[in-house]
């Protein structure tokens, strides 16, 4: 949990909101890249549209400040185009989570990942696979991602 920042900076503070956001991302991109052997980790970037991107993988992590809309949105208008290319998405709770339990965080992280793949589902229903997805603590646990055909079934268990 060290913040790393430029000594010309003029701002004295991140702030706690951007700070756990680009704090989770690199969990996950750790897990992802650790998986694969760290392939091509080299080419990973940070980016003004996603969060991420590596080659033609796009990386988000979701915080649950956005709602039903906002996130149709933004899967419409970055994600629904035409190419060959995924875009994964790791869902994790608000900011607020140092008082609640982990169940109710993976609770709520699975709230989202519903919420996710019922708007995939709706604006993308022939690309099963151009959205794929796991809550944050799930992935971290078992690196697993699925798309919206695959987390409806792994729900229904």
């Amino acid at each position: 949990m060290t913040v790393f920042a430029s000594y010309l900076s003029k701002k004295k503070n991140i702030g706690s909101f951007k700070f756990l956001h680009d704090s989770r991302l690199r969990d996950c991109l750790a897990r992802y890249f650790y998986d694969r052997k760290y392939e091509s980790i080299d080419k990973l970037k940070l980016d003004i549209n996603a969060d991420a991107i590596h080659e033609d993988i796009y990386f988000e992590l979701d915080n649950g400040n956005e709602d039903r809309k906002q996130l149709t949105d933004k899967i419409q208008s970055n994600y629904s185009g035409k190419g060959k290319f995924q875009v994964v998405f790791w869902m994790t709770t608000d900011y607020y989570s140092h008082w609640k339990t982990k169940e109710n965080m993976v609770a709520l992280e699975n709230n989202r990942l519903a919420l996710l793949f019922s708007v995939v589902k709706e604006v993308l229903p022939f690309k099963p696979n151009r959205v794929i997805g796991a809550s944050y603590h799930q992935f971290l646990d078992d690196g697993q991602l699925l798309n919206y055909k695959e987390f409806n079934s792994h729900i229904n268990k």
